[in-house]
């Protein structure tokens, strides 16, 4: 019986991504990518006969969307702009489903509209909420 164990660039622990360099950007693009699965959910909800109100699509992305994509944020958050580049897509998106905006519209309206805080401040909210 010949087992080899195979080497790879990353591992998952505790759900969170490991690279070799601790950088976390694979986990910033797993989030993203999860956060896409539960958003095309939530896309088909929002244009299904009539769809659903903004304040349900602000409630059901912070209560579903919002805590898939940041898990253990505190773990692996450390404010650089390289993971949070692949989030912000997702983010944004987010907004656009809560608000039913274009995609022209700036995103500082956008997140306004959409009730949201900037996803920095959001990360750094649920670093310092978890260190209290």
């Amino acid at each position: 019986m010949n087992t080899t164990i195979i080497p790879k660039h990353h591992i998952k622990y505790l759900g969170v991504y490991i690279d070799e360099s601790c950088s976390f950007l694979y986990h910033a693009s797993m989030a993203a990518s999860q956060g896409n699965q539960v958003l095309g959910s939530f896309n088909f909800l929002r244009h299904q006969s009539g769809g659903i109100p903004a304040h349900v699509a602000h409630h059901l992305a912070f209560t579903a969307l919002l805590p898939v994509m940041f898990w253990a944020s505190q773990a692996w958050w450390s404010g650089t702009p390289m993971v949070t580049s692949t989030l912000k897509r997702t983010y944004n998106t987010i907004a656009r489903l809560i608000t039913g905006l274009h995609y022209n519209t700036r995103l500082t309206k956008l997140l306004t509209l959409a009730h949201l805080p900037p996803m920095e401040a959001y990360l750094d909210y649920l670093s310092l909420r978890f260190a209290i």
